[in-house]
């Protein structure tokens, strides 16, 4: 009773996977400043070692590319926007990679560079053009017809709705990297996908497995990007 246990960064609203937490008042102060793009507090480490140098998160997100030429979007590109905030002009980037597509399905995998203002899904809806499924503030209210028109044909309903009715997030925190000073080893950590997620890769092949606990996976076996 009474032990601390906190989060020490959010995750996207709606999206799953990956949450660290810490059990230490002083480390959680630490990781949080990592995590928000923030200098570290003064304040003595009990455990000097695990103070992180570096965080690294990679996220998974299923688009609605049905209204983009898919040819035209290499397999890794950057992401950047500029937005302004009640503290003034703020900037967010995340690196892509498209692992594939199907359908006007696109699976992209997204790294985000500025860990303190993480907007993917303005990123994906605004700059390139392919909302998030699911995203119903950036994207749509409804899915567009060729995204009902795939998931119907692979038998899967009303995109994975939950059981309240309202509509997933196609968005996933897949892992989380922290690293530590040399010679001591990096924290890696790999989230399983959502079921409505899983449901979509499964259907359309694509492995999710965790493999190589905590390291990015291999790109996806597909026709448009051997």
């Amino acid at each position: 009773a009474g032990q601390f246990l906190a989060p020490v960064h959010e995750l996207l609203t709606a999206a799953s996977g990956v949450l660290v937490l810490s059990k230490n008042e002083q480390m959680h102060a630490l990781y949080a400043a990592e995590f928000g793009g923030k200098p570290p507090p003064a304040t003595q480490t009990p455990v000097p070692h695990l103070r992180p140098r570096e965080v690294k998160q990679m996220f998974w997100a299923l688009l609605d590319a049905s209204a983009v030429d898919t040819a035209t979007i290499k397999r890794g590109f950057p992401l950047a926007m500029q937005y302004m905030t009640d503290k003034g002009k703020v900037s967010t980037r995340a690196d892509c990679r498209v692992k594939a597509v199907v359908d006007g399905l696109m699976w992209l995998e997204l790294r985000p560079q500025t860990l303190k203002n993480v907007q993917l899904r303005p990123l994906c809806a605004r700059i390139l053009r392919c909302p998030i499924i699911g995203d119903r503030k950036h994207g749509s209210l409804e899915p567009s017809a060729a995204v009902a028109e795939a998931f119907s044909r692979l038998g899967l309903g009303l995109l994975g709705s939950n059981e309240s009715g309202d509509g997933n997030l196609f968005l996933h925190a897949r892992s989380t990297v922290v690293k530590y000073a040399r010679g001591t080893p990096s924290l890696a950590v790999t989230a399983p996908l959502p079921k409505h997620m899983a449901r979509v890769w499964d259907a359309l092949g694509w492995d999710h497995a965790v493999v190589n606990y905590g390291r990015p996976e291999e790109t996806a076996k597909n026709p448009q990007y051997k």
